[in-house]
């Protein structure tokens, strides 16, 4: 290998004797592969004109340009190389301007020797890639298998979590009757700051809703999605006593206003409203009480009556 090396670089310079008088070129001891590198060149007659040196020849080569540097006669070209071995260095055009024109004279080829850019001993080999990508595709299947893992043990939690309070939620179930809850709503509508702060429409609003609420929970009317000409209709089916039917709609009327800018009551007449509606889910308990009293007295009378039969 040696001896070809000697032979190629005797052959090259019996080419560089022909450019050796225009032109002297100096390279580096050692150049390694991807690292930056400088060529000089040298021009022997120099009346201090600007030398500039043409990369066309090097744009397909095995070196790429970065950049030109010159001081007096000395054109410095810093170069990186792309290939190990030996690689040729082409000939350039060295443009010298002048008041006079421009001068244009060649260098010579030069064979350059890249080094790798890790040395390796005698004794080392080199490792097999293969490896490496093996050890890259367990690392991803591992990375898969943790996420995969990970995403179980969060669903499992959240799954475990939401039982959890769904079990709290039926231990605490309201186990008030809906008469003791829309008591509890009108008591919290009274402690609340709503008329001081003149919401009068949404305290009208709520007396309408906590009524609506009590015939859906006690009756099984869905109030909250009627008008009141349709509820009235409904509690009709219910109950027949006028006196509850008149004073529902008086109080679902004054609502309906309020609720519609129609109409804004004093201070006064909304707390005697609050009045009414309480007013009224009694005496719709009583009536109910009432009806499940009688229901409970003639069940008990047909029960005693098969008893005589048997």
């Amino acid at each position: 290998m040696k001896k070809i090396l000697t032979l190629y670089i005797l052959l090259c310079c019996s080419i560089f004797n022909l450019y050796a008088d225009d032109v002297k070129i100096f390279t580096p001891k050692e150049i390694k592969l991807g690292e930056k590198f400088s060529i000089l060149f040298e021009i022997p007659e120099y009346n201090k004109e600007k030398i500039y040196i043409s990369t066309e020849n090097i744009t397909g080569s095995d070196f790429g340009y970065l950049s030109q540097t010159q001081k007096k006669n000395r054109v410095e070209l810093y170069l990186i190389p792309f290939n190990i071995g030996i690689s040729t260095f082409p000939e350039v055009s060295i443009n010298i301007i002048d008041k006079s024109g421009i001068k244009t004279i060649k260098s010579y080829p030069v064979p350059l020797d890249i080094k790798p850019l890790f040395n390796l001993k005698e004794t080392d080999t080199p490792k097999d890639i293969a490896s490496v990508f093996d050890f890259l595709l367990w690392f991803k299947i591992l990375i898969v298998i943790l996420i995969i893992i990970s995403i179980y043990f969060i669903i499992k939690y959240l799954m475990k979590k939401k039982r959890i309070t769904t079990e709290n939620i039926e231990y605490h179930k309201d186990t008030r009757t809906p008469y003791q809850r829309a008591n509890d709503r009108i008591e919290r509508l009274g402690s609340s700051n709503i008329l001081d702060s003149g919401n009068i429409k949404g305290y009208y609003i709520a007396l309408s809703n906590i009524l609506r609420r009590y015939l859906d929970e006690e009756f099984q009317i869905n109030a909250l999605e009627m008008t009141t000409s349709d509820i009235i209709k409904r509690v009709k089916e219910v109950t027949t006593k006028i006196d509850i039917l008149i004073k529902m709609r008086e109080l679902l009327d004054t609502c309906d206003l309020v609720k519609f800018a129609r109409y804004i009551p004093e201070k006064q007449k909304a707390l005697k409203d609050r009045e009414l509606l309480k007013e009224i889910v009694n005496m719709l308990y009583e009536m109910i009480n009432e009806k499940r009293k009688k229901d409970e007295e003639e069940r008990a009378r047909l029960e005693e009556k098969n008893r005589e039969k048997l």
